[in-house]
Parts: C-alpha cells; structure tokens; sequence
C-alpha cells in the first residue's frame, strides 16, 4: 500500500511551532477489511457453545473427585457450587 505525504512550506512549519511529528506530514492510515457482523456474531455464539459444553464437561469431573479429609470435600463443593453457577 503506497503511502501519502506532501511538502510542507516553511511558514507552516514555523506555524505549528516546528513540530514535525510524522502523522502531521505523512498519511499512515491503514485501511482495514470491514467486519462482517454476522460472521462475527456466530463466531461468539459458537464459541459461547463450546465453552459452556467444556464446563459442563469439567463439573462433570468434578463431581467424582472425592477425599476423605471433611475440608477438601467442602471446599470441592463450594468450587463446584460457583462452577455451576456460571453455566
């Protein structure tokens, strides 16, 4: 892609206080590749359905963890306890 850029006078540059900071004098803009919305929204959709098959899956595990320390076991059902929440 070609870039832009112009001679600035003189008088100009003393305008602007001698300040030649490039976005000033030189045209930088990449054009980008317009986002397809609809794409886009089922991309997230799908990967909305993986993740929440994923932590179904893994609270599945979850549940046949076991311990015979009273503590573990609490604290294993607090976290599957806030692991199911969020499906």
């Amino acid at each position: 892609m070609d870039k832009e850029s112009y001679l600035e006078s003189f008088e100009d540059i003393e305008k602007n206080d001698f300040k030649l900071n490039i976005p000033r004098y030189v045209d930088n803009f990449e054009k980008e590749e317009p986002v397809k919305i609809n794409a886009l929204l089922t991309e997230i959709k799908q990967t909305d359905a993986e993740l929440r098959k994923v932590q179904s899956d893994f609270v599945s595990l979850l549940h046949e963890l076991t311990s015979s320390d009273e503590n573990i076991k609490a604290s294993l059902n607090d976290f599957i306890n806030m692991m199911e929440e969020g499906l």
